[in-house]
């Protein structure tokens, strides 16, 4: 069994998102700000609740994360890709 072929297609998915994260370094600032804002937002929320309940909605975030990738990487290669192309990036 060769794995040349899937190598070769990893490695490059890895170089492309590599390199759009070179092009695109120069926003790098201003979105990071941005993401940084809305998981402020997002753990604010979780700390807020009672600690069940922000056991339980960890928990449901994770089961979905987990699911969607189970899900979606059989049917549409979702996951494997994007996870080389941010890798990459």
């Amino acid at each position: 069994m060769s794995f040349r072929w899937w190598l070769f297609t990893a490695s490059s998915l890895f170089i492309v998102g590599l390199f759009f994260g070179v092009i695109t370094s120069n926003n790098v600032p201003t979105s990071f700000s941005t993401e940084t804002a809305d998981f402020q937002k997002m753990s604010e929320l979780i700390v807020s609740l009672p600690p069940p309940l922000m056991m339980a909605a960890i928990f449901f975030k994770n089961t979905l994360a987990v699911a969607a990738s189970i899900v979606l990487s059989p049917i549409f290669l979702v996951v494997p890709v994007m996870t080389l192309l941010v890798n990459g990036w």
